[in-house]
């Protein structure tokens, strides 16, 4: 399923000419004197001051992980040996300090948080907090890197590859302390509605002919143009995601059960080791499409559990009967997009971003993507 972004010899030579790894005359501070400043600046916040939500070992808790998140984010940068992109972004300064109201921004969160917490909902506001914190550390920075090299086309490719750089390791971060949450501290998400109903519907599509796994991508292949998310992407990712699509639905060669088994096993994966102990290095397409159905799942914790139960009964009998299945897959689409509709833009904003990169780092369009 890992893909790769493969690119020109002349983007090649723009991305060694940015991140050459030889130290430019305007080198940045030393990681450790970053690392330091960043800690002081959080705890000297006081980000859970005189708030009950967060306190004792959660309020370390909320500082190591707000601190994570600016370390990770600052990381992205370090290998950035150019001057002219260094002057551009200010690298010479701390990217957390020009992240303009970032900590008052995440003390508003906790605030609302405290505010909506119960004894009943502790568990869904602590996950939904996680992820407005991240969220919020995934739109500064990527708003940042847009804002400082937005002016010149040339710096589109370094623009692109440390938004997806920014995407990945945010996103790495919150699961990462998501499960600390969980095995430290007791508060855990709960529900795993989307991850469960879609490794379901991978098991079921990967036991049926050829013919009628390929009527089913067919029906998504026409249909996905309709969704919002789809008009987040940017055209080029849009249009190659088609391209994909189309390929699976209708070239006899592409194998497309195999495809879909990979992402079952990846599904499954975030199944078998939401709650481990053990620390698995993850591809970067893995964690993703775990960030995203973490998001997913998160959206629909609040709702009923038998959700999905008459899209899984309709789509049992379709694997049986054969036919179209693009009605119901039209009323699934619909209930996910109600549910996004209802959602917080915020967290739409987050996820919309996480869907791109890991379909720009997945698609590509210049060999063979089925190889």
């Amino acid at each position: 399923m890992q893909g790769s972004l493969v690119l020109g010899k002349d983007v090649l030579d723009t991305l060694n000419y940015y991140f050459r790894r030889a130290a430019s005359s305007n080198s940045r501070r030393s990681m450790d004197g970053q690392t330091n400043a960043i800690a002081m600046e959080v705890i000297s916040s006081s980000l859970c001051r005189k708030i009950n939500f967060c306190v004792g070992a959660l309020y370390q808790f909320i500082n190591e992980y707000v601190i994570a998140l600016a370390q990770v984010s600052e990381s992205v940068f370090d290998d950035i040996h150019n001057i002219d992109i260094e002057e551009k972004l200010q690298a010479a300064a701390p990217l957390f300090g020009k992240l303009k109201g970032c900590l008052r921004g995440i003390r508003k969160i906790i605030k609302a948080a405290n505010v909506k917490a119960t004894d009943v909902n502790e568990d869904y506001i602590w996950v939904g907090l996680i992820k407005k914190i991240s969220a919020e550390f995934q739109t500064r920075a990527v708003a940042y890197v847009a804002d400082k090299l937005n002016a010149d086309a040339k710096d589109d490719v370094i623009k692109k590859v440390l938004t997806q750089k920014l995407v990945v390791r945010i996103a790495e971060t919150e699961l990462l302390y998501q499960k600390k949450l969980c095995q430290n501290h007791r508060i855990c998400s709960r529900s795993l509605l989307c991850t469960n109903s879609l490794n379901n519907v991978l098991e079921r599509l990967s036991s049926l002919p050829k013919n009628r796994v390929k009527s089913f991508i067919r029906s998504l292949f026409e249909l996905l143009p309709e969704t919002s998310l789809y008009t987040r992407l940017s055209g080029v990712t849009a249009n190659e995601f088609q391209v994909i699509l189309n390929d699976m639905a209708f070239a006899d060669h592409v194998p497309t059960k195999d495809i879909l088994l990979a992402v079952q096993k990846i599904v499954a994966n975030r199944i078998n080791n939401i709650y481990s102990k053990e620390e698995v290095k993850q591809d970067q397409d893995t964690l993703l499409v775990h960030i995203i159905l973490s998001d997913l799942d998160f959206f629909y914790s609040k709702g009923k559990s038998d959700t999905f139960d008459k899209f899984f009964n309709d789509f049992i009998v379709w694997t049986r009967t054969g036919g179209r299945v693009t009605k119901i897959l039209k009323e699934v689409i619909k209930n996910i997009q109600n549910t996004l509709y209802r959602s917080e833009d915020t967290l739409i904003a987050k996820l919309s971003y996480e869907v791109r990169v890991f379909l720009e780092i997945t698609v590509d369009p210049e060999q063979d993507r089925y190889v």
